[in-house]
């Protein structure tokens, strides 16, 4: 007589170590969070998707003439390839009266980059006479961020639009900010300035402000440099010795 020992194999994963059965989990569970974030993501717009057509196009944009198949003969969407899409730009915000440092802070407080230039002027009260800080750009603060930011920094107190033509918000050229920047941070003495569309272009070869480019302007046998936001028309001059710019070539 014959006796069959019957024996249960037991499930492959069970011989595993505990702690290889917790790392397989934790990878799953970070697939799946992976997984949900893609989708959160793209609900909000911050993903580009495919439109009907096969076209890349933002999904959070509704004039997008790819994404609504009016124009199926674009190689790509006119939305998505403009500047400041998926790259931060620095942008003007026009405020309110009065309102240029309270939308700085509030951009501030919520981790955008912001600019906002100042001059000192002289200003009088009953018995004195105190220096104080206003906006070189009256009605305009500089910001940096990405063009799917625009809506929320739209419904900051004080802000009233963004600056740009056709309905559509235009980029400052970098230069331009640097070199408002560093006069900013430097200690010569400017003013604000109305923009100019004529006068020679120079560049600085020495000082603080060293390869930055301007207008020339001269008045009253002084030598000014104008230097221009062209975006918003707006412009500071500062005096400057003839022998520390060359012209541009």
């Amino acid at each position: 007589m014959t006796t069959t020992s019957t024996s249960t194999a037991s499930p492959r994963w069970s011989t595993w170590p505990s702690q290889d059965r917790s790392r397989s989990r934790s990878i799953a569970a970070l697939m799946v969070l992976s997984a949900r974030a893609v989708v959160f993501a793209a609900r909000l717009g911050a993903v580009p998707r495919r439109n009907p057509c096969g076209r890349l196009a933002g999904r959070r944009y509704t004039d997008c003439p790819v994404k609504r198949g009016l124009d199926t003969s674009a190689k790509s969407c006119p939305v998505v390839t403009e500047p400041g899409w998926f790259t931060p730009r620095w942008y003007v915000l026009r405020t309110r009266s009065r309102h240029e440092k309270v939308v700085r802070d509030q951009l501030a407080q919520r981790e955008v980059e912001v600019f906002l230039p100042l001059a000192e002027r002289w200003s009088r009260w009953k018995d004195r006479r105190q220096r104080i800080a206003v906006p070189l750009f009256p009605g305009y603060c500089f910001a940096r961020f990405l063009l799917t930011e625009r809506y929320r920094l739209l419904n900051l107190v004080g802000v009233a639009t963004l600056v740009g033509f056709a309905g559509k918000p235009e980029p400052v050229p970098d230069p331009e900010i640097e070199a408002i920047q560093r006069l900013a941070a430097s200690t010569l003495q400017y003013d604000p300035h109305p923009f100019l569309t004529e006068g020679m272009d120079v560049e600085v070869v020495r000082g603080p402000l060293a390869g930055v480019r301007g207008k020339l302007l001269r008045k009253d046998r002084t030598t000014r440099l104008v230097l221009a936001v062209t975006l918003i028309r707006q412009a500071a001059v500062l005096e400057i010795h003839p022998a520390d710019i060359v012209p541009v070539r």
